[in-house]
């Protein structure tokens, strides 16, 4: 809420009216600085009062964050998959700011069908950039986020404590609620089910798996597991006749892209954070 010119008009016609009611000269000029000083206070009252919402820090609600991931060539087995990729440059969450009172928050990430608790939250005037900063730290102790924050939008770097070269671009915006696209458009593809998975890595290796995939409309979520390591909470949208899945708890950073081919097969992209990419295949199981 802010100060109208209305007050503001109001303010100086009571000092105006204060003068004329003051007879002399002296009088007068006794009134002027108070008419001076009059203007000046309303002019920044007008110009610099906010009263802000009770909120200390970011705004209460949902936030759609994203890590944005770099467009490196793909090496791999079938040069024609790295056309998928073009759309595969972000993992998206959603997060949602709680606040206990207006002076303490924290903040849940939306993970599937899971809800992370972050409390251990530094924010303020960062005196080095003199920009309002706010750091999540995240209860493995492994990494951390740390961003800008003004008004309705965040944008900093999710970062590891161990490796703080490695850096990954963090943007959030407030009240933002999609994943990957705000649009409807139609469903082509249906990717439900239990799938044989393939992996082909970069350096020529294979790795086997099974995925399991629930699809209602154009939202989907499942897991891909592969030699004992399980890609759970994967939660994403079905495009036409490509799906995108996405997965983020703090700790790592997951993201699968796949075309339905006519054959009926799966082919795409996964990759982990910003260094580990992979090709896969998948065909559904047979009984």
């Amino acid at each position: 809420m802010r100060i109208h010119s209305a007050t503001l008009i109001q303010n100086i016609k009571r000092i105006v009216m204060h003068c004329k009611q003051r007879k002399g000269v002296k009088s007068f000029r006794l009134s002027l600085p108070l008419l001076i000083a009059g203007l000046v206070m309303s002019v920044c009252l007008h110009s610099c009062v906010e009263i802000k919402s009770g909120y200390n820090a970011l705004p209460p609600g949902i936030w759609r964050a994203t890590l944005e991931l770099d467009r490196v060539p793909f090496a791999g087995k079938d040069d024609q998959l790295s056309t998928y990729y073009e759309e595969g440059d972000i993992i998206p969450f959603l997060m949602n700011v709680v606040y206990v009172n207006p002076d303490s928050f924290y903040i849940e990430i939306v993970n599937g069908d899971q809800l992370i608790k972050v409390d251990d939250i530094i924010y303020g005037l960062d005196r080095s950039t003199a920009k309002d900063t706010i750091t999540l730290n995240f209860k493995n102790g492994n990494s951390y986020i740390k961003a800008i924050y003004e008004e309705n939008i965040m944008e900093g770097f999710w970062y590891f404590n161990h490796h703080r070269e490695y850096r990954i671009p963090f943007k959030a915006y407030h009240g933002q609620k999609n994943l990957f696209i705000t649009s409807n458009p139609a469903v082509e593809a249906d990717f439900s089910g239990c799938w044989t998975v393939t992996l082909y890595e970069e350096d020529g290796n294979t790795i086997s798996g099974t995925a399991q995939f629930e699809q209602s409309g154009m939202d989907i979520k499942g897991s891909v597991r592969a030699q004992e390591v399980e890609y759970s909470a994967l939660t994403g949208q079905v495009i036409r006749n490509k799906m995108y899945l996405a997965a983020f708890d703090g700790n790592q950073a997951f993201y699968f892209q796949g075309k339905m081919s006519e054959d009926q097969s799966i082919q795409g992209i996964f990759r982990s954070g910003i260094h580990y990419r992979a090709q896969w295949i998948a065909m559904q199981c047979t009984e």
